[in-house]
């Protein structure tokens, strides 16, 4: 009973919210549809005596159908440009990860884990082999601040990089339309959710054999992508049209997991807030967003203004610890200047898995 009163809220939140984003123009500012979901969720929660409580069961469907219908939108990029893409994405983000590790020695004091790599694309159970339990309560606490933090400034961090961007390629810039969420009523939907419960209930109660960095999400992009490219390989107009039902579902999915996460992580107890590690946050998002717009502009001339804007956000999100905020920024942009896929189908795969295994085996290494 109490997923399908959640579920009704949300869709309610965010039905309002795209009322607002088009009413007054907000999607030519960035402003998303989850964006103002989430400032919605806060008001809503303001005239109950506690805080508004969700299944995180339901977070973990929303999140699994969004990454099935990613899969299956990876199955005609599959080519030498695409690995290409992907290998050099895990090369990057090795190299920013022993960059932090190293720039963390050159501070001194007890903060100086606020700038390595312990909340690059923050993974609880990667964190957890190294450091302690006392000490991962408080890694937590921070890098539900970071992600408000980034989440609350993306719009003016897409705002600047348009600015800079501009200046490359303005020819290549593109008017996405306004976004409206459409909630399809087909055999597709039914069918998405019910493998994406069937997925989470199998590992809620431990039906799967545990392997690291393999959850019930991944699982679900992956079975994604092995169902579109059977589609793809038996009829491209079949696989088109499913494709494009498992996308308006997993869209909805996508904001209505950004809003849950947002709102669990402004309810979090703040008893650990401290304004001298704040500033330190701050700090470093502003270097990171410098850096990631400049590299971009020095590394990538050659892509259009949007996959350049997609892969600014993206970089500055992930090694900021928000793999949920990476995606709303992604796709905030796709919504705002068109498809990029060869960027935004690439990040998914790094951010869920690959590069956690590179993140525990160089922090690992440089403990020892």
């Amino acid at each position: 009973m109490l997923i399908v009163v959640s579920i009704i809220l949300l869709i309610l939140v965010m039905k309002l919210s795209e009322s607002i984003v088009i009413k007054y123009g907000l999607q030519n500012y960035f402003v998303s549809i989850p964006f103002i979901g989430s400032v919605l969720m806060f008001i809503i929660s303001a005239f109950f005596n506690d805080p508004l409580t969700f299944p995180l069961e339901l977070e973990r469907i929303m999140v699994t159908a969004f990454l099935f219908s990613i899969g299956m939108q990876m199955a005609p990029v599959l080519n030498r440009k695409y690995i290409s893409r992907l290998v050099a994405l895990i090369i990057i983000c090795a190299l920013l990860i022993t960059l932090l590790n190293v720039l963390s020695y050159l501070f001194s004091g007890t903060d100086t884990w606020v700038f390595s790599s312990i909340m690059f694309a923050f993974n609880i159970e990667l964190v957890s082999t190294f450091v302690s339990e006392d000490d991962l309560t408080r890694v937590s606490y921070w890098c539900s601040i970071q992600m408000l933090l980034v989440f609350f400034i993306t719009p003016i961090f897409l705002l600047l990089s348009r600015q800079f961007y501009s200046k490359d390629n303005l020819q290549d810039r593109y008017i996405g339309k306004k976004e409206k969420l459409h909630i399809p009523f087909t055999k597709e939907s039914a069918y998405l959710l019910a493998i994406t419960a069937m997925i989470v209930a199998a590992f809620k109660y431990d039906l799967f054999p545990h392997i690291p960095f393999v959850y019930d999400f991944v699982l679900g992009m992956f079975i994604g992508l092995c169902n579109g490219l059977l589609l793809l390989k038996k009829d491209m107009h079949l696989y088109k049209k499913k494709t494009e039902q498992y996308q308006k579902l997993g869209t909805i999915s996508l904001y209505g997991f950004i809003i849950l996460n947002i709102y669990r992580s402004v309810m979090i107890d703040h008893t650990m807030f401290s304004l001298s590690i704040l500033y330190l946050i701050v700090i470093k998002t502003v270097i990171i967003a410098i850096l990631s717009i400049l590299i971009v502009h020095l590394c990538f001339k050659k892509w259009t203004f949007a996959e350049k804007m997609v892969a600014a956000v993206a970089g500055w999100t992930f090694m900021l610890n928000a793999p949920v905020v990476c995606m709303h920024g992604m796709r905030t942009v796709v919504n705002r200047y068109g498809p990029s896929p060869y960027v935004l189908l690439v990040v998914p795969p790094v951010i869920l898995w690959l590069v956690n295994y590179v993140h525990l085996w160089l922090n690992l290494n440089l403990l020892q």
